[in-house]
């Protein structure tokens, strides 16, 4: 016993050794000093109270729609025009119209004043007309289940389908057929098959999704890499976007299977957003050694690409944020933000 002990303890003083060295030796974050980023300021839409934990928005017709962790009711709705708060709906709970998870937002195409939101914990799928939150049924039913193990991004292609993310064994990308109930599957799971499971690698190289407002082109950005990948909406690969630095995902499975960052990881993409001509992809690249949890997924760098993937620019923002969206005239950025607390934003890009 007192021979483990001791090895135990020689174990872990040689992983606390080597987290100090790489922590002493990797760069806190990038400065994209060689870019010239231009810095662009923000404008409060929102720091109202029912504001909790921001989790996800998106821009729907006239209105901007806000999802939330927290709060007493999960998605929140504002004028994009006046930017007035228009109403908050959908409750916390199991039955149709609520949430347990902060729900994943998406636009129905053809349809300016309907919201798709999937609630990851269920797999679940309910939309919704704007701004009241009245359920609009998907083939006469009010709430769609996905036939998936775990889908965790989801945007719609048209009145039906659906291209998403999740930990899919057969691909990287989920095509759905929500009124039918279908699934199939593109793309090569990430990673090395030989080395884990495909749970642990699609869990490793999870991704943020866009899709342009024609819905021809879906782009997905890595939340610790810098992989940026440009499909068509079939899940055909098209291109990998040019990004300005290069960092792989870097993970260990410990023993007992459980995914765990590596001793090298750095924050990659935390969101990423799209119109008809660009990519926004908000980029930390913060070293995990350095930023913990939330303070590394806050990012002020956005990297736009076209989208054969060149890198037209590098904004920089003046605040912080989680997440992006941008209306389709590519006129204004929105953001939110929990630094230095819950704030729903917009940045001109006139």
């Amino acid at each position: 016993m007192l021979s483990f002990l001791l090895t135990a303890c020689d174990t872990r003083g040689q992983m606390l050794r080597t987290a100090a060295r790489v922590k002493a030796e990797m760069e806190p974050y990038f400065d994209h000093a060689q870019y010239a980023p231009a810095t662009i300021h923000a404008a409060i839409v929102s720091e109202a109270d029912f504001l909790a934990a921001p989790r996800d928005l998106e821009v729907i017709g006239n209105y901007l729609v806000v999802s939330d962790m927290y709060s007493q009711e999960a998605i929140h709705v504002f004028d994009g025009s006046s930017r007035e708060y228009l109403g908050s709906f959908g409750r916390h709970g199991q039955g149709p119209g609520e949430f347990v998870a902060a729900p994943v937002l998406s636009a129905m195409p053809g349809a300016d004043s309907v919201v798709v939101a999937l609630d990851p914990s269920f797999r679940r799928v309910t939309r919704f007309h704007l701004p009241g939150g009245e359920v609009a049924p998907i083939d006469a039913r009010d709430v769609v289940q996905i036939p998936t193990l775990f889908v965790y991004a989801l945007e719609m292609v048209d009145e039906r389908r659906a291209i998403g993310l999740g930990f899919f064994e057969e691909g990287r990308l989920g095509i759905f057929d929500l009124a039918a109930g279908t699934v199939s599957f593109a793309g090569a799971v990430p990673g090395n098959e030989a080395d884990e499971s495909f749970v642990r690698r699609q869990q490793a190289y999870q991704a943020y999704l866009a899709v342009n407002p024609a819905r021809t082109r879906a782009v997905t950005a890595t939340r610790l890499s810098t992989g940026v990948e440009i499909y068509d909406v079939s899940g055909e690969l098209l291109a990998h976007a040019q990004t300005p630095y290069d960092f792989p995902v870097d993970y260990m499975v410990d023993q007992g299977g459980e995914f765990m960052p590596g001793w090298h990881n750095r924050f990659g993409y935390q969101s990423v957003t799209a119109t008809d001509n660009l990519i926004y992809a908000l980029f930390s690249g913060k070293a995990e050694a350095h930023f913990r949890g939330m303070s590394g997924a806050h990012a002020a760098f956005v990297h736009v690409f076209n989208w054969d993937g060149g890198l037209e620019r590098v904004l920089r923002l003046d605040r912080e944020v989680l997440d992006l969206a941008v209306d389709q005239a590519g006129a204004t950025l929105y953001a939110i933000t929990e630094k230095p607390q819950p704030a729903v934003l917009a940045f001109s890009l006139k």
